[in-house]
């Protein structure tokens, strides 16, 4: 399955990078290892989102943030990965 990022959410990542935060950074890689084999099950509880946000996914990287996400055939698309409060 191929992963591609927007510009917004692979910033996100880089910051978290940036800022030396490895500990969201080794979750946020986790998070992307599971919905790779398991788009709608799996770790950081994915929810699907409702709303003007229905058909996307999210899942939690911490008690605040979330990563946010769409699945397609063989495709994920990360849309935002820092998220406060949802």
């Amino acid at each position: 399955m191929i992963v591609a990022w927007t510009d917004d959410g692979w910033n996100d990542y880089v910051y978290w990078y940036d800022d030396g935060d490895y500990k969201k950074v080794s979750r946020i890689n986790d998070l992307v290892k599971d919905m790779k084999r398991h788009p709608f099950t799996g770790i950081g509880k994915p929810e699907p989102l409702k709303r003007n946000l229905s058909g996307l996914w999210s899942r939690r990287i911490d008690s605040k943030n979330r990563i946010v996400y769409d699945c397609h055939k063989s495709m994920i698309t990360i849309r935002v990965v820092l998220v406060k409060s949802f």
